[in-house]
């Protein structure tokens, strides 16, 4: 039984709450694990199982040191959302004393599951326990979205964050009341923690339409965040920047100072615009040119960057590796980060197809062909397929990779609504020039699988989590998919896409492909080939 252990809270909407949250949720459906609410002051009396996982939030690390017995507990991981020592607002005094309480938390858990990576890189060099990255995923709820334009009505600014000095709330509240175009802000968060700070930030923004909420459910963020115009975050030790991944999702503009892993996301001048921590005048001047000037502001919620990230359940699946495994072996590949290129409507011998390039991490590149609008309910037929050079090129009898994707692009053609994922993975991942060299194995008697593990490869190394980022990208969140092959159902399944229904690809076997489709079939599991077969 795992055990999320954390202090008790009521409704807090800032990202490590809804982090834990969304693990809760499914610890608790799956009946793998529950939550436990224990305050500070209660935790060194507190007892659990031998045989629990115990996890610890790193809100812990701000009041308590680690109790005596957790040395002595076999399994036990700390959940790192942030650490106290970097918090701008420390006297030196308290952060060498947080640093020291750090310290002894790494010192006496068995693992680290951090949601940043900049963290995990960070805590490379303070640990000697092993460090594991779990990012964040976005909800289903936080879709692209077209709102009213900037230009109509007052400008509607949402900053997401616990209202402490640390979140920079009184700075945004000061630069905004400046203005003279009429400004709606929303602080959307706890205003309970300083109640001395919140009184400051209301009579600074007297003059301005200023909403504070408080804690407010998790599902209100994607709804405040589909009326804003604008998302600003004052923060400037971020370890994630939870509300400004998800304002890039949905296409909402950003301002921001580089922290944590915003900088990955925010490109200046294309969905929003980064400020050097420390530039609080550059970050004054920004904010201002935003609201006074709503045209440049719509150009960047029109602009057709987006970076999609990874589904809660990808996010909880490497959570459980995490808690679960009795060995940790490192960190394992991240969710991809995929960036719409390019799109053009492209005119082919099937009718009008729209197409759009999207860039991965390291450079490569993947497809998406379609037609129609493929949101809404009804479950658009969607294919994903990886490039084969030798078939749809060179017209290779060895597979029948061509007749498959010929077959997905004339019925989303004749549906008039679908689409086809193209992947770059050749070979079944391997890549053309080991795809060459498997085919001459298999000349010398070796079967598709025999073959790739004379080469020292596994049977398959394709990757199937980009697809569904892209879909999602759409608004897809089902389909109808167009496969043999069950990893891909269960690889889209685990990344946000559900598969309502398998529609399998039937082509016609020759004597040159027959024996590669009787592997497939027999083992690795693919369906939709008995009948030819």
């Amino acid at each position: 039984m795992i055990r999320l252990i954390e202090p008790p809270s009521s409704g807090r909407v800032t990202g490590g709450y809804r982090y834990n949250a969304e693990l809760i949720k499914r610890l608790q459906s799956t009946g793998l694990g529950t939550v436990e609410h224990v305050a500070s002051s209660e935790l060194a009396g507190a007892r659990f199982a031998e045989e629990d996982v115990l996890v610890f939030d790193s809100l812990y690390l701000a009041t308590q040191d680690p109790p005596e017995w957790l040395a002595e507990a076999p399994r036990t991981v700390l959940l790192l959302h942030y650490l106290p020592s970097l918090d701008p607002t420390c006297s030196e005094a308290e952060r060498a004393r947080a640093t020291e309480r750090e310290s002894a938390w790494f010192a006496a858990v068995e693992r680290v599951v951090t949601t940043s990576r900049s963290m995990a890189e960070r805590l490379a060099s303070r640990s000697a326990r092993a460090v594991y990255h779990a990012a964040p995923g976005v909800g289903s709820g936080f879709r692209p979205h077209a709102g009213p334009p900037a230009g109509e009505g007052p400008c509607r600014v949402l900053v997401v964050g616990t209202i402490t000095a640390a979140k920079g709330q009184l700075e945004i509240v000061e630069a905004l009341a400046a203005q003279e175009r009429p400004v709606e802000l929303v602080l959307l968060g706890d205003d309970r923690t300083d109640e001395d700070y919140v009184r400051r930030v209301r009579d600074a923004g007297a003059g301005l339409a200023l909403e504070l909420p408080g804690c407010v459910p998790p599902e209100e963020v994607p709804r405040a965040l589909q009326r804003a115009h604008l998302v600003v975050s004052g923060s400037t030790f971020e370890s994630y920047g939870m509300a400004v991944a998800e304002a890039v999702s949905m296409g909402v503009p950003v301002v921001a100072y580089r922290a944590g892993e915003i900088g990955e996301w925010v490109v200046s001048g294309e969905n929003g615009y980064l400020i050097e921590p420390g530039d609080r005048n550059g970050f004054d001047e920004r904010l201002a040119s935003l609201v006074r000037e709503p045209e440049r502001l719509e150009a960047l919620r029109q602009s057709e960057r987006r970076v999609f990230f990874p589904s809660w359940d990808y996010t909880f699946e490497r959570f459980l590796r995490a808690a679960r495994e009795e060995d940790f072996e490192g960190d394992g590949a991240d969710q991809p980060e995929v960036t719409l290129y390019s799109r053009c409507p492209l005119p082919t011998h099937l009718g009008r197809f729209e197409v759009e390039v999207y860039r991965l991490e390291g450079g490569e590149e993947a497809l998406l062909i379609y037609q129609g609008d493929l949101s809404g309910s009804d479950p658009p037929f969607v294919r994903v397929h990886s490039e084969c050079f030798t078939g749809e090129i060179l017209g290779s009898l060895k597979c029948d990779c061509r007749p498959q994707l010929d077959k997905a692009l004339q019925e989303v053609a004749r549906r008039g609504r679908g689409a086809v994922v193209y992947l770059r993975q050749e070979g079944r991942g391997i890549g053309l020039g080991n795809k060459i060299l498997a085919y001459a194995e298999q000349e010398k008697g070796a079967d598709t699988i025999e073959a790739n593990e004379r080469l020292g490869f596994p049977a398959d190394l394709r990757d199937f989590r980009v697809a569904a980022v892209m879909l999602a990208s759409k608004g897809v969140t089902t389909v109808a998919l167009n496969t043999n092959n069950p990893n891909k159902v269960a690889s889209l399944e685990a990344n946000g896409i559900s598969v309502q229904r398998v529609l399998p690809s039937h082509t016609d076997p020759n004597p040159h492909n027959v024996e590669y489709l009787v592997t497939k079939f027999a083992s690795m599991g693919h369906a939709g080939l008995e009948q030819a077969l």
